[in-house]
This record gives C-alpha cells, sequence and structure tokens, in this order.
C-alpha cells in the first residue's frame, strides 16, 4: 500500500533531501533528458501587473523580415490587427504575445512546473541545465527590468532567492536578449543636414541633432546587476521611423554599451559577450567615420555584430488624431538589400551573394530601389545562382 507522504509546498533549507533514481544517470543523460522539459526560450514579460514567463512559440523570429507573416488580410486601411502586431513591444514575437495574452492563467501566480518541485536535487539540477541553454527573452524591456528591479528589492531580508520561482530562473541565467525600438528623433544623424521623419507616428521633423542617446541603454544597465550570471546579451536594434537605419551615426548611438560590456566584467569578475542584431547598411550612404563595417575599428572586442534584413512594413499613425474614425496607415519603406525584398517574396534566398550584386548596380549609377519594387532580378544574376534566367528582364 503506498504511504501517505506529506505534500512539499516550498523548498528550503529545511525541506528532506530526496536523491531521485535519476541522480545515478550520467550527466549526459540527464542533459538528454532534460532537453524534452526545458525551453529553449522564455519571454519575461507583465501580465496582469507582475512579472511572467511564457513560452517562445516563434523559434525563427525574422523567417519573416517584410512582417507580411502578421497581415491577416490585403487591407491597407481596415486590418487593425495587421497595424497593432507591426508596432508590437514583442517585435517580431507577436505570436508570443498573443499567445501569452490568451493563456486562462496568465493573471494567476506564476508557478514553477512540476517537474521542478519533484525534489531539491531535482530542482537544482535542472535549473544549472536551464542556465546553459534557456534564453530569456525582455519583452518591453523598460518596464520589464523595472518589474524585476522591484521585485528584487521587496524580497524578505535574508531570504533565499531560490524561494522565489522566477528570480531563481534568473540568477541562474547565462543568456538574455532583448528588443530595443529607439525614438529617431532622439538618434544622432550620421548627416546632421538630412531632413528625415523623426517617427512613423507623426509628421514632424528631425530636430534634435545633438540629442544623448542614453536612455535607450537604460534598461540594459538596470537589468545587468540582477542577472550575475550573465555572459551572452542579444539585443535586437532598431529605430522607430520610416527611414532607412543608414540616417543613423551607428557609433554614437551604440557607443554608451562600451562602458556597460567594460564595467559588468570588472564589477562582475565574468566576461560578457553582446551580441547587436542590427539592420543593413545601404552601401551608399555608410561612412566608416559613423558606421560600423571593416576595415573600422570594432566598438569593443566583446561587442560583436550581426547584420539582419530590416522590417520593410511599418505602422503610422494617422496625423488627424481627432478623427473619431482615423484611417489606419501601413507603409512600406525598405531597405537594403532591395532586390532581395522581391526575391524573398518569391520564396528564393540568396544571402551575401546577391547583396555584393546589388552593391556593384548601386556603384553604377543603376536605380536598384526602382527595379526592387519592379521585382526585377537580371538574368544574369539569376543565371549565375543557377536560376532560370528565361522572361526576366535583364535591367542592364
Amino acid at each position: 500500500m503506498a504511504r501517505n507522504l506529506p505534500r512539499v509546498t516550498e523548498i528550503d533549507a529545511n525541506t528532506p533531501q530526496v536523491f531521485p533514481a535519476l541522480a545515478a544517470l550520467p550527466t549526459e543523460t540527464r542533459n538528454a533528458i532534460y532537453e524534452y522539459l526545458i525551453p529553449q526560450r522564455l519571454h519575461v514579460s507583465i501580465r496582469c501587473g507582475a512579472l511572467r514567463l511564457t513560452n517562445c512559440i516563434t523559434p525563427d523570429p525574422y523567417s519573416d523580415p517584410p512582417g507580411f507573416d502578421a497581415a491577416t488580410s490585403g487591407d491597407y486601411t481596415y486590418d487593425r490587427k495587421w497595424f497593432d502586431r507591426l508596432r508590437s513591444p514583442w517585435g517580431s514575437h507577436w505570436r508570443c504575445e498573443e499567445a501569452a495574452s490568451e493563456e486562462r492563467r496568465a493573471c494567476l501566480p506564476a508557478n514553477p512546473p512540476s517537474f521542478l518541485v519533484v525534489c531539491r536535487w531535482l530542482y537544482i539540477d535542472i535549473l544549472t541545465r536551464m542556465a546553459e541553454v534557456t534564453e530569456f527573452d525582455f519583452t518591453d524591456p523598460e518596464h520589464t527590468t523595472s518589474s524585476l528591479v522591484q521585485r528584487s528589492q521587496t524580497c524578505a531580508p535574508g531570504t533565499s532567492p531560490s524561494l522565489d520561482f522566477l528570480l531563481s530562473w534568473l540568477c541562474c541565467a547565462k543568456k538574455a536578449s532583448l528588443s530595443v525600438r529607439v525614438p529617431l528623433s532622439l538618434c544622432p544623424l550620421a548627416d546632421p543636414d538630412a531632413d528625415i521623419h523623426s517617427s512613423p507616428h507623426d509628421g514632424t521633423m528631425h530636430q534634435s541633432v545633438n540629442a544623448t542617446p542614453s536612455h535607450p541603454w537604460l534598461p540594459i544597465s538596470n537589468l545587468l546587476p540582477h542577472l550575475p550570471r550573465l555572459t551572452t546579451l542579444s539585443i535586437w536594434i532598431d529605430h522607430d521611423g520610416v527611414d532607412v537605419w543608414s540616417v543613423i551615426d551607428e557609433r554614437t548611438l551604440l557607443a554608451p554599451l562600451v562602458p556597460l560590456v567594460t564595467q559588468t566584467s570588472t564589477n562582475a569578475n565574468r566576461t560578457l559577450t553582446i551580441f547587436l542584431h542590427i539592420p543593413n547598411l545601404h552601401p551608399l550612404l555608410k561612412h566608416i567615420s559613423t558606421h560600423l563595417f571593416a576595415p573600422g575599428p570594432p566598438l569593443h572586442p566583446n561587442i560583436q555584430l550581426r547584420r539582419r534584413l530590416r522590417q520593410r512594413w511599418h505602422s503610422v499613425e494617422p496625423y488627424n488624431s481627432s478623427d473619431p474614425l482615423p484611417s489606419l496607415i501601413i507603409m512600406a519603406s525598405p531597405d537594403f538589400p532591395f532586390l532581395s525584398y522581391q526575391e524573398w517574396l518569391a520564396g528564393n534566398r540568396y544571402g551575401a551573394e546577391l547583396e555584393e550584386y546589388e552593391e556593384g548596380l548601386m556603384r553604377e549609377g543603376v536605380h536598384v530601389q526602382r527595379l526592387g519594387t519592379k521585382g526585377m532580378l537580371t538574368g544574369v544574376m539569376r543565371k549565375k545562382l543557377g536560376k532560370n534566367p528565361s522572361n526576366i528582364p535583364d535591367v542592364r
């Protein structure tokens, strides 16, 4: 007859130590088992005024750089869902945001999964493995980091963070990510005399040429002290305007990250590596004094750049906000590479080779952006890439 064992509701120093049969297995075998239990990415968000952890259901968030997957119809005027998804603080993880908001338990206290309350030994072993493989993605960084700081400060004096399920996971985390959409009005410009729109949400022109872009990085500086074991931080960066990314002075905008890396590595006695995922540079607008590319000097040895395609579609607030039923505006604003946009729609993935070819056309004076909107790729290029060049106009 099975014994009625007392139910353990908390894991603390007085909880009897229990060693499961799993403890006798080699570490490699246990880790292989944990792969079926441990999520690869978790979103840290705010639900009902409190921090929550939710699973990521978007394994490749940038598989749709134009933003077409977010559309529910082809109507640019009445597709409210597409409009809201393009402006989501979760970025390309809008599916994860909608799934989290639909969870029936979204407003209940965040409890650990059942496999973590089997025994203290298993709890520690799984958390140790999670620290190696799980990436914590902080959605809406400004609010989630401030909520995390408040939660840490209100923890009772002398209380171990392991008693707080969410804090215990974050204290063990070695990988984290977040998205930063910097207001274009606060960005330093590569060309201070350029007339650009400050935001897709208004019609004003950029005025603050000498703005100090310190506040976009404030959530990161607040976050790092509460992730004591963090070694890898991925930051997805963009501005909130419709202009191409290359109008930004990258070196000035990203410079505040250098002391963050240096101070964290010095004070916490750890090596922090930051991966910056930023849009591609326009070949004719980039300059070695304002943009990051070889042979120019890098920002920092522990800050690595990863270029990506920029979102092609943007939701724009109507200028007349007094209209009770304003029309929704979804604007197409392509960025380099322009030809790859049409090829992406056709299901082709050319990558760096097409970018090099397009850059060559630009330097020869070809209006590549106009060709991209017409969906024309040269027969020479398609033949070079192994595609059928028949019936394809040659733009040369």
